[in-house]
């Protein structure tokens, strides 16, 4: 495989002096996995650690407790005026993952 690869790099080299390019251009040509005929290198994966996406920031949490006492339980308005940072299936999870400890029961009591 070695040797398949080093002539065609020659190859490559002897026929961009022919065409009056750069050999350093023909040389990264050839050497590149693509030009074997490989499939192009799979992009790189980012390290740095995403925010997990469920969390709900004090902001958030200020905001859902005021947007609770306007709309009550209807999710899809109180998503919409989070602003798209969380959808109705997160604010339901957390109103009744929150319901007792935050008294948000009382909140609802409040409204009515």
């Amino acid at each position: 495989a070695y040797i398949t690869a080093h002539k065609a790099a020659v190859k490559a080299e002897v026929d961009a002096l022919r065409m009056g390019q750069s050999v350093g251009l023909a040389r990264a040509a050839a050497e590149s996995p693509r030009a074997a005929g490989a499939p192009a290198p799979a992009p790189p994966v980012p390290t740095a650690k995403r925010p997990r996406q469920g969390t709900w920031t004090v902001a958030e949490k200020r905001s859902f407790l005021k947007l609770l006492a306007q709309h009550g339980m209807e999710w899809d308005k109180v998503s919409a005026s989070l602003k798209g940072a969380k959808n109705p299936a997160q604010c339901a999870a957390y109103f009744e993952n929150n319901r007792i400890k935050a008294g948000l029961d009382n909140v609802l009591e409040e409204r009515a």
